[in-house]
């Protein structure tokens, strides 16, 4: 009996700290405002998040995918009743499993991320440095419309830059990310 007993502290005890820890390896925290959903990274590294929202009445949840530079917030844009949820969450992948080999630090004025043709004729913004870097794209309509769009690339990184009918798009300015 004693045995029994004994065996069911030790094994309530495991699953208690099993839990803990695993609550702590969490990098990102999802704040819920009046109105408002922000994710934060509190992690010094790049993370990819996958959240969902799921609204009163509604048949399908909503699902998004992020990805968060070292220490950043990003408003989700998600307004109204509903349940936000962060479903997954993990180290932003290295393309071609590129490690943190000697190269680019990333200073600022230096220019580490390039604007590339991906396969099907789509753009892709590629980041050459092993540090985060804020860039701002810039599109070009037929009719001379310009539209700007700000962007977190994490190191040795490849994000994908919609054309959203432009004619001409272009990097209009890049720094290191913020601390």
């Amino acid at each position: 009996m004693r045995r029994a007993a004994a065996l069911a502290v030790l094994i309530v005890a495991a699953l208690w700290s099993g839990a803990a820890q695993a609550q702590k390896k969490s990098c990102i925290r999802l704040q819920i405002g009046e109105g408002s959903k922000v994710l934060l990274n509190v992690c010094p590294t790049c993370r990819t998040i996958k959240v969902e929202h799921k609204r009163p009445g509604a048949d399908a949840p909503i699902f998004r995918d992020y990805t968060m530079g070292p220490t950043s917030r990003l408003p989700l844009p998600f307004r109204g009743p509903g349940r936000t949820r962060v479903i997954a969450e993990g180290a932003c992948a290295k393309p071609g499993g590129a490690d943190d080999a000697p190269g680019a630090t990333g200073k600022e004025g230096e220019t580490c991320v390039r604007l590339v043709n991906a396969r099907g004729g789509k753009l892709a913004l590629v980041n050459q440095c092993k540090e985060c870097r804020s860039v701002v794209a810039e599109r070009v309509h037929r009719g001379g419309q310009r539209t700007r769009q700000t962007l977190v690339i994490a190191g040795r990184a490849a994000v994908p830059l919609a054309r959203e009918g432009a004619a001409q798009a272009r990097i209009v300015s890049q720094r290191p990310c913020r601390r």
